[in-house]
């Protein structure tokens, strides 16, 4: 289907594969959770997250899923829809650099400044350091 399409991989090397193999490490536990909510919620949820893809490639995936229950409620499964949304997740990144650097040095500007200093002067005082 289109997830085979959308990542590179043939059915047959998706079917026995965990979905977590498809991860980059360090997203699991966000996915896995994801999971779990999903299914102690049967409302539609959506859960963005980089996978690799058949090619080695990274991209910025959106998934949406429902729970497949039977006819007495049991839980059977999950059924989703993946799109990949890596050209937004791109031009996110983009306003965001060019909102919080100078454009010529590549520095934070007076905007990450003023939006970063209150964290490092709490960090500072909450472990008695100093902070210049």
């Amino acid at each position: 289907g289109a997830m085979v399409k959308i990542l590179g991989y043939s059915s047959e090397e998706l079917l026995d594969r965990p979905f977590t193999q498809l991860l980059l490490h360090g997203h699991t536990t966000t996915a896995l959770q994801y999971f779990q909510n999903a299914r102690d919620d049967s409302s539609l949820r959506t859960l963005c997250t980089p996978m690799r893809r058949h090619d080695g490639t990274l991209g910025d995936f959106e998934a949406r899923l429902s729970v497949i229950q039977d006819s007495d409620g049991t839980f059977r499964g999950y059924r989703g829809i993946l799109r990949d949304v890596s050209a937004q997740a791109s031009q996110r990144r983009k306003l965001h650099t060019l909102a919080y650097h100078d454009t010529l040095t590549g520095l934070g500007n007076r905007k990450a400044f003023l939006e970063h200093l209150p964290q490092q002067i709490a960090e500072a005082q909450s472990q008695g350091k100093q902070l210049a």
